[in-house]
């Protein structure tokens, strides 16, 4: 599932956006194509969509089990400059 697809199942971009530690517009950005996830952000979101959201949509490959997506420790509490 890509981001646009996520966010139109699941509500408020705002909330997404503060979740994975961007700003909405940064998020829009994203959204739009205008601009590319880092892995590191990409695997945030993936993380945080519980797998919903995949790393391909981004163009980047990742392996994840088939359930119980967890964000990694060093992921919690980390923000992601623009």
């Amino acid at each position: 599932m890509t981001l646009n697809e996520y966010l139109s199942k699941h509500g408020s971009g705002a909330k997404f956006a503060k979740d994975v530690g961007i700003s909405h517009t940064y998020l829009s950005m994203l959204k739009s194509g205008k601009r590319k996830p880092s892995r590191k952000l990409a695997m945030i979101m993936v993380a945080l969509s519980e797998g919903q959201i995949t790393a391909e949509s981004f163009g980047f490959t990742a392996t994840f089990g088939d359930k119980d997506v967890t964000i990694p420790e060093e992921f919690k509490n980390d923000t992601v400059q623009n």
